[in-house]
């Protein structure tokens, strides 16, 4: 019988919890820009490429 898994097992979901803990505020910061900025996100997408080109 492998030991690894088991030891490794309590590491690997506090890793995981630290990692949605983590990504929590970077989404709903993420999501709030998207909201505030979604109406002009287009325009600026369209005048960033009229600019390059």
């Amino acid at each position: 019988m492998n030991l690894m898994p088991l030891l490794l097992a309590p590491f690997a979901i506090k890793l995981h919890a630290f990692i949605a803990l983590a990504l929590v505020p970077l989404s709903s910061f993420w999501v709030h820009e998207i909201r505030l900025t979604g109406a002009g996100l287009p325009d600026r997408i369209t005048h960033d490429v009229l600019m390059a080109g």
